[in-house]
């Protein structure tokens, strides 16, 4: 996989060949939600395409693609093969955005951070309108969604003390318990966390696993409290459908926690290898 260098787009996904060395042919992406004010030398709202453009020439990408219709809060694409943009929506004020690349769909999105139960709400409907106009549209062709959804999945319910996360973060909670709606209309519309999937060579199948591959991707060290805290979740994912794990093995999906990754942004990057079952 690419070294972990973004400090450019919000919810950045990067199509790109990986450097493994096994026998078969492996792929990779990554999504990433940079922090947008302040910790990096480049101002990610308001970015325009030769911001876009001069960040893919000093990472190497061959093209990209940022959306027309998101708020301030962009979303785009990078990646070293050839983007077919497919769809380019607003969802409720944010944005989302589908590209074929490879024969694959793949779909960012960024859902709306405000941090009170109506949050959920907006969420909600803003993943209702991704699956209406994209979701369902291509779910006959492999296909990868991945973002910032500021939402924990009921996938991920046991890791989560209820009580402490409703009392200390109100962005998560409705009611007093949390909202995992947002992220189950995405698993009702066919996704799958990949973090719950391990491919096997000698079966040529994916299997789901009995526990998520992936830790909290927010919040970093940056803001407090810390990762591991109650208010820390996993609210970063791709997902694929169930053409995508027909025809691509899941070699792993994790979180990349590391030094760098720690103080680049209030989120960790989400990164996905896998390879085609031939």
């Amino acid at each position: 996989m690419l070294a972990i260098q973004f400090f450019v787009l919000i919810s950045l996904a990067a199509a790109v060949p990986s450097l493994g060395t096994d026998d078969y042919e492996r792929l990779g992406v990554l999504t990433y939600n940079i922090l947008d004010r302040g910790w990096s030398d480049e101002e990610l709202l308001n970015w325009s395409e030769d911001d876009m453009k001069r960040v893919m020439k000093a990472f190497n990408y061959s093209d990209s693609y940022l959306c027309n219709n998101c708020d301030s809060y962009h979303v785009g694409f990078m990646s070293r093969s050839k983007i077919k943009v497919l769809e380019d929506i607003s969802t409720a004020g944010h944005g989302a955005i589908a590209a074929r690349i490879d024969g694959i769909v793949y779909v960012t999105f960024h859902l709306t951070p405000f941090a009170d139960q109506t949050g959920s709400e907006i969420r909600t409907a803003q993943v209702d309108s991704v699956v209406e106009s994209i979701i369902s549209k291509y779910s006959d062709e492999p296909l990868l969604l991945m973002g910032d959804t500021n939402n924990p999945s009921p996938l991920d319910a046991a890791r989560y003390n209820e009580t402490l996360m409703c009392e200390g973060d109100l962005n998560y909670c409705m009611d007093g318990a949390i909202n995992y709606k947002p992220i189950q209309h995405l698993l009702d519309a066919g996704l799958n966390d990949l973090c719950w999937y391990s491919y096997s060579p000698a079966s040529s199948k994916n299997s789901p696993m009995s526990y998520n591959m992936c830790s909290d991707s927010c919040s970093t060290s940056i803001w407090s409290p810390v990762n591991g805290s109650p208010s820390s979740a996993k609210i970063d994912y791709i997902f694929g459908n169930d053409k995508f794990l027909e025809k691509f093995g899941v070699v792993h999906s994790r979180v990349q926690m590391n030094q760098q990754t720690d103080q680049a942004s209030d989120h960790y990057p989400v990164e996905l290898t896998f390879t085609p079952i031939l």
